[in-house]
């Protein structure tokens, strides 16, 4: 499990990885100067977006999943890519299940596409009225969240919108997207 957040003085802001059958604290990722706003995990990475308008991207190889009855949490774990390019506050982070792609929305109201190998922005995605407070993405799809109170479905490929979902009375918190791209959750 991967946690993020801004509220530890001695730690600062800090990304914490933990491992499910002990309860305990197996990593602490430190780097981002503001407060972590959203986490994504994929096994191959860990990643994080932050109100200082980062992503950091953090590796996760190295004696992670072997805990051993004096395991001290380590500090400072290697950050092995920052992506800039917000404008403000990151607010939602995905990436892929193969770990080449991640996806983050913010409050410039864009999502925007990196490629993790060069750290590159690919794509950005506008089309919301508002921030965009949550991402989803499968690798063809791309789903957004915004406080424009919508949902979007984008081709990654090309960049477009392909179907707005309007309902919602009230910023959309909160998206997912099955791995296939049938289903969306809001």
């Amino acid at each position: 499990a991967l946690s993020g957040s801004g509220d530890d003085p001695q730690m600062g802001c800090a990304v914490r990885l933990w491992n499910l059958d002990s309860g305990s604290c197996e990593r602490i990722l430190e780097g981002h100067s503001g407060p972590v706003t959203s986490v994504a995990l994929n096994g191959i990475w860990a990643l994080s977006g932050s109100t200082d308008g980062t992503l950091r991207l953090w590796e996760l190889a190295t004696k992670i999943w072997k805990p051993n009855l004096y395991f001290q949490p380590i500090a400072g774990s290697p950050c092995v890519r920052t992506f800039n390019g917000h404008v403000g506050v990151v607010n939602s982070v995905a990436v892929t299940p193969d770990g080449r792609w991640v996806l983050s929305g913010g409050n410039d109201k864009t999502l925007r596409l990196w490629e993790v190998a060069t750290g590159w922005c690919v794509r950005t995605f506008e089309g919301h009225t508002g921030p965009v407070t949550s991402v989803a993405l499968n690798g063809d799809w791309a789903l957004s969240g915004g406080n424009d109170n919508t949902l979007r479905l984008w081709r990654v490929a090309t960049g477009c919108c392909v179907r707005t979902f309007e309902g919602h009375t009230g910023p959309v918190t909160s998206v997912a997207l099955t791995i296939d791209g049938h289903w969306a959750l809001s």
